[in-house]
């Protein structure tokens, strides 16, 4: 068996691999696949023996905090070290990429899984919660705008909301350019020519919303207006987005405000790794929201 990168000669294998390791209602479309790859280019690696796709593993540098996940193995070969391989291969591509956290998520219902992760050093914090869009939402009084490729500021828009989110210690300006360059859409906010929020939405990229909104006063009114946005540009089925559950008052915001409460998601951090003790600072969060 060997670890390389996973390149488009896998797409359908992967796609269909990932479609019955995780019992996916429908598989992921091939567009998705797709943008999967691109914005992990050499972050993506894969298990092969005789040419046969065993399993594979995605992960991605976003400022000095790494994201691993998704890795998947064949249901049939669990127990035979692919995946304990397979996540070695992703640390160790992350810790050349420099990042001071490294941090993954998994679903409770797979001991598995939890048990690799523990037994590789990482260790448990507070749960992330997947929430939906509620139908309709009452709008606020704040205007946000739509950012477009053709945007005469386009490129100042995304120097800006680079900047706000390096200042939390991530920066997701590649992954923003490839989801509007591939059809997804972007709104912001922003007053006195500082930007303090906004979110993104492709449907082939992550499948979920996500963004950033800045710790100000009006933080909640910032999110809902950014979020009417894109409801009404949604189809009426509305779209999901993650939250770290540390924080409880917005969660209670949001609830409160009819969005739908999904499932949670067991959130781990590699123990003992620079930068660990940043889990409990308001910028660690993975793929959530920080308020």
């Amino acid at each position: 068996m060997e670890i390389k990168i996973l390149t488009l000669d896998y797409l359908d294998e992967f796609i269909n691999l990932d479609y019955t390791t995780f019992n996916r209602d429908i598989p992921r479309s091939k567009e998705m696949g797709l943008s999967m790859l691109r914005d992990c280019k050499e972050g993506a690696f894969m298990a092969i023996e005789n040419n046969k796709l065993l399993g594979f593993v995605f992960c991605r540098a976003l400022g000095d905090t790494g994201y691993i996940g998704p890795l998947g193995v064949a249901n049939n070969l669990y127990g035979k070290g692919i995946g304990s391989k397979l996540l070695d291969k992703a640390m160790e591509y992350l810790k050349n990429k420099n990042c001071k956290i490294i941090g993954l998520e998994a679903l409770a219902d797979n001991p598995s899984a939890l048990s690799l992760y523990i037994k590789k050093g990482f260790t448990l914090t507070l749960p992330t919660l997947v929430l939906r869009t509620p139908d309709t939402l009452a709008k606020s009084g704040l205007t946000v705008t739509s950012l477009k490729t053709n945007s005469s500021d386009f490129n100042e828009i995304i120097s800006k909301i680079s900047t706000l989110t390096r200042n939390e210690s991530y920066d997701f300006t590649c992954e923003i350019q490839n989801s509007l360059n591939n059809g997804g859409c972007l709104f912001y906010y922003q007053k006195e020519g500082e930007i303090l929020g906004f979110i993104t939405y492709n449907k082939n990229q992550l499948g979920d919303m996500w963004g950033l909104v800045d710790n100000c006063d009006n933080k909640n009114e910032i999110f809902i207006s950014l979020i009417s946005s894109l409801i009404d540009i949604l189809p009426n089925d509305g779209v999901t987005f993650r939250v770290n559950s540390k924080y409880t008052d917005f969660i209670t915001f949001l609830v409160k405000n009819k969005f739908k409460l999904m499932r949670g998601n067991i959130r781990f951090v590699l123990k003992d790794y620079e930068g660990y003790s940043k889990e409990s600072s308001n910028r660690f969060l993975l793929r959530g929201w920080i308020v």
